[in-house]
């Protein structure tokens, strides 16, 4: 599958959590003479859905940075396996070079700031740290994308279990507004040897620290997966790496201090690999087979599924052009699932390709996110409270009229923070018996 330009998606977030009582404008109608109008309403246009893999997606560019990402082995129990490994580059800090006078080592710590908003899952069991160096550097102007891997030294630099309590706080902080905010965060006490080889001042010269230590990898070395995957803020003032030393200056007086190097700015590079088995979940039958997508299909953040989208008789309505266009969709739970631990709160975009091939956002959720919708809303079904998803695709559609290419629509429906979430979601396919997806559509048919 292509991989989706995302750019201006990423300026939109605050916009799709949002809500708003502003009722939809009919798009297009205002362009008709009503006497010359016939306006229609349809539910029933048929409408194919199937589950796809993602090819990958991007995880580093200067015009479109990230900072939350998850790290771990994580075992979804209808998605499979996911293993995530950061690759990081530190830079010098404040201080350039450091104050070194006869200095001796305490130690040399790497902090990761935990992103408690990005983690998923459950969290019941330790997680097993390990740190290695990068052996090839991290260029600041390339463009990665999650398959993207780096070749490693062989020797642990550093390594941790790690009782991960997301109710603990281990710092306390102040706030914007000077009151006191907790950050979680993990550290790892990193090999010796490389914090006396930073007291060496030549590594402090003019691009000479990316050479010597050209990034860190770090991963989780569980044999048997959790059932939950952390995310670290990789632009946060808790990530670094701190070294922790003294000075003796005059014998037997010691001064001590502290030197961090940092991550945070977005022109430096840090990058995640992904890589999914869903060999081991129910999702691997289900891909790319639009029979078992008329019941049920998934979609999942990182490089997880998204779910294809095909319109087969929409071109069949003839010269029209269409008032509103609202995609609907309920929100499955399986009995294999847990809905408190994988809530389905995702929030949802579309794309599509464009005349040049290339996978885009549709202008309904670049132009207004919050008309576009694709949050999940709570309503009651026949005396069943259900999770429903409503999507409104009605510029796209009018484009496709005005172009000629209205012939079968297709698009791509997906998770809308793939790079920086991990939560997935089971919808109703076009054929359930009583929640099945549709298009509701009212367009107005133009006398030729």
């Amino acid at each position: 599958m292509k991989k989706i330009l995302f750019a201006l998606v990423l300026a939109l977030p605050v916009v799709f959590w949002s809500s708003s009582c502003t009722k939809p404008t009919l798009v297009g109608s205002e362009l008709l003479n009503q006497d010359e109008a016939d306006l229609r309403f349809t539910d029933t246009l048929t409408l194919r859905a199937q589950t796809i893999r993602e090819d990958s997606i991007q995880t580093f560019n200067l015009d479109n940075p990230f900072n939350s990402f998850p790290c771990g082995f994580f075992q979804d129990p209808l998605l499979g396996t996911v293993r995530a490994e950061i690759y990081a580059q530190f830079r010098e800090g404040s201080l350039d070079p450091p104050l070194f006078e006869n200095p001796r080592l305490d130690s040399l710590v790497l902090s990761l700031a935990i992103d408690t908003l990005g983690t998923y899952g459950r969290f019941n069991e330790p997680y097993e740290f390990e740190v290695r160096r990068s052996v090839e550097e991290l260029d600041s102007e390339a463009e990665y994308f999650s398959d993207q891997t780096f070749d490693l030294d062989a020797t642990v630099l550093g390594s941790k279990v790690d009782e991960v309590d997301l109710e603990q706080v281990d710092s306390f902080v102040l706030n914007v507004q000077g009151e006191k905010a907790g950050t979680r965060f993990v550290e790892i006490r990193l090999d010796d040897q490389l914090g006396m080889d930073m007291f060496d001042t030549t590594w402090y010269e003019e691009g000479a620290f990316i050479e010597q230590l050209r990034g860190l990898h770090i991963s989780i070395a569980n044999s048997t997966p959790p059932e939950g995957i952390l995310y670290f803020d990789m632009n946060a003032d808790f990530t670094r790496l701190r070294l922790f030393y003294r000075n003796f200056t005059a014998e037997p007086d010691t001064v001590p201090s502290v030197y961090d190097f940092t991550i945070s700015g977005v022109t430096i590079p840090r990058h995640v690999f992904l890589e999914h088995d869903f060999s081991t979940g129910i999702v691997e039958e289900f891909f790319d087979d639009p029979s078992l997508g008329d019941s049920l299909v998934f979609i999942q953040s990182m490089a997880g599924p998204n779910v294809e989208l095909d319109i087969p008789h929409f071109g069949e309505l003839g010269n029209i052009v269409v008032n509103k266009a609202e995609l609907e969709f309920f929100a499955a739970v399986l009995p294999t699932d847990n809905e408190l631990v994988y809530p389905a709160d995702l929030q949802l975009i579309v794309a599509a390709e464009n005349e040049d091939g290339e996978l885009l956002v549709i202008d309904d959720v670049l132009l207004n996110a919050l008309a576009f919708g694709g949050a999940p809303v709570e309503e009651e079904v026949d005396g069943q409270m259900m999770i429903k998803y409503n999507m409104n695709i009605a510029a796209y559609l009018n484009t496709l009229l005005a172009d000629g290419r209205a012939t079968s629509p297709k698009l791509i429906l997906r998770s809308a923070f793939k790079q920086e979430r991990s939560n997935r979601l089971v919808l109703f396919g076009p054929g359930h018996s009583r929640f099945p997806a549709k298009l509701n559509l009212t367009y107005t048919n133009i006398e030729n």
